[in-house]
C-alpha cells in the first residue's frame, strides 16, 4: 500500500521544540512493522510556515499524483493548520482511506471523534482514558483503542548491569506529580523531556535504559482523567522497572505486583524506591515480566496490523 502521513513536523508546530514524537511513534513504527508498504509525509505546520500553503490547497492533489491508498493523519489541537472537514470528505469521495490519531482523548477530541463519525474510515485513541466522562461517552463504531506504538530501534529492551541512575522521572512536573516528587525523600532524577530541556528521542531513551527504575504518574495535564502514557510503554520497551501511581487505566493492560509497581502515597512511593533499588533480583523480576509482557501484547506490528485489518 501507499500511505501517507499528514502530521505536524515539530513538537506543537515550533520548531524551537525539535521534531514531533510522530518520527518514532508513527512514520519509523510504521516502517519497521510494515516493511513492503510505502511511506510519504505531508506536515501541517511545514506547509504553513515554510511554504505558506494550506494543507486543503495541496492535499488532495498530492494524494493524486502518489496514488495514495490511506491517510493517517495526528492533528494539532484546535489549530486552522488542520484539514477541513470538506477535505476529508474530498478523500473519502474518490475513494482514500482515512485513519485519525488520538494520543490523547481530551474533550476537544472527544468532539472531533464524534464530528468524524461516518466520515473518518478510523478513529484511534491511545491513552485508554478513565473517567465519569469517558466511561459514560459511547464512541462512534468507527472507532477503536489501542497503545502507543514505539521505534523499536530506539526503545528496545538490551541488558545493562550497572545501571548508573537509580531512579528517573522524564516529563513536565505539574498538579501531583510536584507534590509527590517535592516532597519525597529520595534522589529522584528529573528530566524535563522535550518541551523544558529539549532531548531528543535517543537522549530520551537513554535515560530510561540507564535507569534502574522509572516512574511515571497517570494524570492528565488537566488532571480530569486518568491514561495510560506513551511513557508507560516506552519504560517497559526499555526494560526499566516502571513505578506508577495507583490508577484504573495501567492495570487493564498490565497486571501490578508483577509487570510494573503501584504507589499511592509519597511513603510507599520512597518505600518502594528504597526496596527496588537495593534489589536487583526483584527489580529486574518486575522489569522483565513488564518488558515481555510489552512485546507479546503491544508492540508496533500488533498496533499496525489492527488498524490495517480494521479499515480492510
Amino acid at each position: 500500500m501507499n500511505i501517507l502521513f499528514c502530521t505536524e513536523k515539530w513538537c506543537d508546530a515550533s520548531p524551537n521544540r525539535g521534531l514531533t514524537n510522530n518520527f518514532h511513534n508513527l512514520f519509523n513504527s510504521f516502517e519497521q512493522s510494515r516493511p513492503n508498504d510505502t511511506i510519504n509525509t505531508l506536515h501541517l505546520d511545514e506547509c504553513s510556515l515554510v511554504y505558506g500553503r494550506s494543507i486543503d490547497s495541496i492535499l488532495l492533489s498530492y494524494c493524486s499524483q502518489n496514488k495514495t491508498d490511506v491517510v493517517i493523519f495526528s492533528l494539532l489541537g484546535d489549530s486552522p493548520l488542520n484539514p477541513s472537514i470538506e477535505t476529508i470528505k474530498a478523500l473519502k469521495s474518490v475513494g482514500i482511506k482515512t485513519v485519525f490519531m488520538w494520543p490523547d482523548t481530551s474533550r476537544w477530541a472527544i468532539g472531533q471523534i464524534v464530528s468524524l463519525d461516518g466520515i473518518a474510515d478510523l478513529s484511534v485513541s491511545w491513552d485508554n482514558a478513565y473517567s465519569q466522562t469517558h466511561n459514560s461517552f459511547k464512541y462512534p463504531d468507527n472507532h477503536i483503542n489501542l497503545w502507543v506504538p514505539q521505534d523499536h530501534s530506539m526503545f528496545s529492551f538490551v541488558y545493562q548491569s550497572g545501571k548508573s541512575i537509580d531512579v528517573s522521572f522524564i516529563g513536565s512536573v505539574y498538579s501531583d506529580r510536584a507534590m509527590f516528587l517535592g516532597n519525597s525523600s529520595k534522589n529522584i532524577s528529573i528530566y524535563g523531556g522535550q518541551r523544558n530541556k529539549r532531548l531528543s528521542s535517543y537522549e530520551y531513551a537513554n535515560i530510561i535504559k540507564n535507569s534502574k527504575i522509572s516512574i511515571n504518574f497517570p494524570l492528565s495535564p488537566c488532571g480530569s482523567f486518568h491514561q495510560i502514557k506513551g511513557r508507560v510503554y516506552e519504560i517497559f520497551s526499555c526494560g526499566s522497572m516502571l513505578l506508577e501511581r495507583k490508577n484504573p487505566v495501567t492495570s487493564k493492560l498490565f497486571v501490578p505486583g508483577q509487570d510494573y509497581i503501584e504507589f499511592d502515597s509519597v511513603k510507599e512511593m520512597d518505600d518502594a524506591i528504597e526496596h527496588f533499588v537495593n534489589n536487583e533480583y526483584d527489580r529486574e523480576r518486575i522489569s522483565i515480566s513488564g518488558c515481555i509482557k510489552y512485546i507479546n501484547f503491544y508492540g508496533s506490528k500488533k498496533f499496525w496490523d489492527a488498524i490495517i485489518n480494521e479499515i480492510y
